[in-house]
């Protein structure tokens, strides 16, 4: 009878540990996605940057420029980038790098050297994560 009890103990001793223990692996949906851009000259770039349905649209002026946000159920993320509207009919050009970065992972980037000419098009990248 002492084995058995023993037994049973050491069962339920087993059984709660395993029930208490917290999975540190499972995914809340919960994703913190940063967006980057940088420039060798600064303009007055057009800014998309989209997390799955949100859409944020900005300029920048600077030489760099960065948002971050919080989502929830997000699986796909896109970053793009027009060169200023001012270029158009000019000679003036930049090389601009962009980057898109998931949970402190990176997962996209792309590098190009804009002329005016590239306004309609800008640079883009996207990201599944």
């Amino acid at each position: 009878m002492k084995k058995y009890s023993l037994f049973v103990m050491i069962a339920a001793v087993l059984v709660a540990a395993g029930c208490s223990k917290s999975d540190s692996n499972t995914d809340t949906g919960i994703k913190t996605i940063r967006y980057d851009f940088t420039t060798t000259n600064a303009a007055d770039y057009s800014i998309q940057a989209i997390a799955d349905t949100l859409v944020y649209t900005e300029n920048a002026t600077a030489l760099t420029w960065s948002k971050t946000v919080t989502v929830t159920g997000s699986d796909s993320a896109f970053l793009t980038v027009f060169p200023p509207a001012a270029w158009l009919g000019t000679t003036n050009e930049a090389d601009v790098t962009v980057k898109i970065t998931v949970n402190d992972v990176e997962k996209a980037s792309a590098n190009a050297h804009f002329i005016a000419i590239d306004r309609p098009n800008g640079l883009k990248v996207g990201a599944s994560y």
